[in-house]
C-alpha cells in the first residue's frame, strides 16, 4: 500500500533507529542499510530533513540523525510526506472517482473498513514500535547481524 518512495524512507528510518541517539549516520551507510540507491536516497533525505523528522550535519562528525525520538515518529507522518493525499481517505476506485456515504461507489462500503484501519495503523504505530532486525539490510552497514 506504501509507494515505492516511503517504503524506502520508512526502511531508511529504521536504520536509524538502531543507532545510539547522538550517533550522526553517514548517508552512504544508511544507502547500504536501508538498501537504497544513494541518489534515490539523498533526495529522500532532503525531504525528511525539511520536513524536520531528520538533523543532518556535515563535516567530521556529520551525518543523519533522528530529529525527535523514535517513539514520536508516526509511520503516517512519513509516508504522508511521500504519498500525500493518497494516504488519505481516497476512494478504492481512483481520484476521478468521489464517492462518498451519500454517493458510493460499489466497493465504498466494504474499503472505507480497510482503509481506517490502513490510516489507524499508519496514525498510530511509531518508528520505535517497528524497532528490531532489519531484514533486509546490509550486515556491513549495521554491524549486526539479522
Amino acid at each position: 500500500m506504501l509507494s515505492t518512495t516511503a517504503a524506502h524512507a520508512v526502511r531508511a528510518l529504521l536504520c536509524l533507529t538502531r543507532q545510539a541517539v547522538d550517533a550522526p549516520v553517514l548517508a552512504k551507510d544508511l544507502s547500504a542499510c536501508a538498501q537504497v540507491p544513494m541518489s534515490y536516497l539523498s533526495k529522500i533525505l532532503a525531504i525528511l530533513t525539511r520536513a524536520g523528522l531528520l538533523q543532518a550535519a556535515r563535516g567530521l562528525n556529520g551525518g543523519y540523525r533522528l530529529a525527535r525520538p523514535a517513539d514520536q515518529i508516526t509511520l503516517f507522518e512519513v509516508v504522508e510526506l511521500f504519498d500525500g493525499p493518497q494516504s488519505q481517505a481516497t476512494c478504492l476506485l481512483g481520484p476521478l472517482h468521489h464517492c462518498s456515504d451519500d454517493d458510493p461507489c460499489p466497493a465504498h462500503g466494504r474499503w472505507r473498513g480497510v482503509r481506517d484501519t490502513y490510516l489507524e495503523f499508519l496514525r498510530t504505530v511509531t518508528l520505535d514500535q517497528l524497532r528490531g532486525p532489519l531484514p533486509w539490510a546490509a550486515t556491513a552497514a549495521t554491524g549486526e547481524s539479522s
